[in-house]
């Protein structure tokens, strides 16, 4: 995971957050585009015990078919 966030102080002080990005999310937390390409040129130092941790807070509802589904719904979407 990598999350584009250029917005994230803005949202943290208008609308609030429901994660704490900093403590929380498992991947890079990238401000700028050339921050997302240098986060995915180091995938193989991801740590993987605070994605488990991540997925079990936030991802409650995981029977494996989530990427089908969005499949779906984007080709529906695009007739």
């Amino acid at each position: 995971m990598i999350a584009y966030v250029p917005d994230l102080d803005h949202y943290r002080k208008t609308i609030g957050l429901n994660i704490d990005y900093e403590n929380e999310f498992p991947g890079a937390i990238c401000f700028k585009e050339d921050e997302v390409l240098k986060a995915i040129s180091q995938l193989d130092s991801y740590d993987y015990e605070k994605l488990s941790d991540f997925q079990k807070k936030y991802i409650v509802h995981d029977d494996g078919k989530d990427t089908k589904r969005i499949v779906e719904l984007v080709h529906e979407l695009m007739k």
